[in-house]
């Protein structure tokens, strides 16, 4: 009897050490890519090929014979000095202006094959010129004889005449239907020898106006769509300004941030949390969605962006408006490397439970903390609804951590456990 009891308690705690030892599963969702030439430990091995063999023939010694024959013959004279050319006389012309050079070539002075590639080169050298002397009419009739001539670099010119378009400051619809009636004739996807092409388009100062219209992502989209880092360089553009310094606090009390279910003070709120256009769905796969919502809104918005050397680091939420007592979100980070790809995904913040909610901590050196949290409520809050208001950040009673997840980020951008999951019971 004794001995049965014994082989029991061995069991149950082979059993209970076997359960401590089972892996959690990680949350992490990791994408495998090829990183930026960054890994976390990097060795460099100089390596030798082995066995090789180098055969080596030995000289031979020269006969006496050779040697005594060579000391015999006499060096050959040096040959006679060629005589001196005769000077020839030259026609100094002054140089060309650039002023001359275009009346000639407006006169039809092209040439052919090189020549006319050299002329409509120069053609929107002139105009750039102009442009800068701020002679904007006769800048876009240089660009256009470039585009006569058949210049090979035409792309450029057509991007060029549109940007004089914004210096002159003409309506955002002349320059939006330009550009797309010379996508639909031309590619414009051609690169710019100052900037790539959607660079110009983001950067420039001329297309300011352009930038701010609500059709610019629509034509944007026409433009480069195919091209993936044209569309990353475009959602990195249109996130808020990146975060740079200190900590960024996610935890239970911004989490409830106060929204008004009416809507009324969205202005303000969308300015701070701007929308994830259905454009980059590529790099936030719920962007393309539309869900049921009071505003009738996109509801994927922007939280928070960090630019690091080596990857893009952006929060973004996802609104689930259907609920009646709390605007239910739940918040992902996610890392991308230079070209657009992503690195690593990972919902770190949640919320639209009466009683629970996710949040996180990021820290200054990279490192985050994600806690699950039960929630109380003040005596009262109910009324809120009543009131046509969510409940808020000003509601909350008490917040008790109940377990937590310590992650890094590595130089690289790929997200990791940093530690074991750590139960707060």
């Amino acid at each position: 009897m004794k001995m049965n009891l014994y082989v029991c308690a061995l069991s149950i705690s082979v059993l209970v050490s076997c359960s401590d030892t089972v892996t959690k599963k990680s949350e992490i969702k990791q994408y495998p890519i090829v990183l930026d030439e960054v890994s976390e430990k990097s060795v460099t091995v100089a390596s030798r090929s082995p066995n090789v063999h180098i055969a080596v023939q030995e000289s031979q010694p020269l006969s006496p014979q050779l040697v005594l024959l060579s000391k015999e013959v006499e060096p050959a004279p040096p040959p006679p000095p060629e005589p001196e050319p005769e000077p020839e006389w030259e026609i100094l012309l002054p140089p060309e202006t650039m002023e001359e050079k275009w009346q000639r070539i407006v006169q039809g002075a092209v040439g052919t094959g090189r020549y006319a590639w050299e002329n409509a080169r120069f053609c929107q050298t002139y105009g750039n010129t102009l442009v800068e002397q701020g002679r904007y009419q006769e800048a876009i009739v240089a660009y256009e004889k470039a585009i006569e001539i058949d210049y090979p670099y035409k792309g450029d010119c057509y991007w060029k005449i549109a940007r004089v378009y914004g210096l002159q400051g003409k309506d955002v619809y002349e320059i939006d239907n330009y550009l797309l009636k010379r996508k639909r004739k031309y590619s414009l996807l051609k690169q710019t020898k100052e900037l790539k092409n959607y660079e110009f388009l983001l950067q420039d100062t001329a297309f300011q106006a352009y930038r701010k219209w609500e059709r610019f992502w629509n034509s944007y989209d026409q433009l480069f769509k195919g091209n993936k880092l044209a569309m990353f360089e475009a959602f990195k553009y249109s996130a808020p300004e990146a975060h740079t310094v200190g900590t960024y606090d996610l935890g239970p009390t911004n989490l409830f941030e106060a929204v008004n279910a009416k809507y009324d003070d969205y202005q303000l709120y969308e300015k701070e949390h701007p929308i994830v256009y259905g454009y980059f769905d590529a790099f936030v796969k719920e962007a393309r969605y539309r869900a049921f919502s009071r505003s009738g809104r996109n509801l994927c918005r922007f939280e928070m962006c960090m630019a690091q050397e080596n990857y893009f680091l952006v929060v973004y939420s996802v609104e689930e408006s259907w609920s009646e007592y709390i605007l239910p979100k739940k918040y992902y980070l996610v890392t991308y490397n230079k070209q657009g790809d992503k690195i690593s995904e990972l919902e770190v913040a949640k919320r639209g439970s009466l009683k629970t909610c996710k949040a996180f901590v990021l820290n200054a050196d990279n490192s985050f903390v994600v806690t699950n949290y039960a929630i109380k409520w003040k005596k009262g809050t109910k009324q809120q609804w009543r009131n046509k208001n969510f409940y808020n950040q000003t509601h909350l009673k008490k917040t008790i951590a109940k377990s937590s997840q310590a992650y890094e980020i590595t130089i690289s951008g790929r997200v990791i456990e940093a530690g074991g999951s750590i139960s707060m019971r």
